[in-house]
């Protein structure tokens, strides 16, 4: 009978553990979400240019100013070996 005792109240103690992490998550829920939601905007911008379309439009331009670039540099080639 006081095995059983001693196995209740393990576990009873463990659920007293349980409860207690449960409290320190349920205090930090409301910041990791507003962190969240911060992030969010700053990456798609919410209404205004986020961090994704600008990281998109210097790719674009680095890719057009590559392709000049090259346009360029085999009109330099071509002109040079006189093709």
């Amino acid at each position: 009978m006081s095995t059983e005792i001693e196995h209740l109240q393990r576990i009873e103690e463990k659920l007293d553990d349980l409860r207690m992490s449960m409290a320190e998550l349920n205090g930090m829920f409301p910041s990791i979400c507003k962190r969240v939601s911060r992030l969010e905007k700053e990456i798609w911008g919410d209404g205004r240019v986020g961090l994704s379309a600008k990281v998109n439009a210097i790719i674009w331009l680095a890719s057009g100013i590559i392709g000049l670039l090259t346009i360029s540099v085999g009109n330099a080639i071509r002109t040079t070996l006189g093709f």
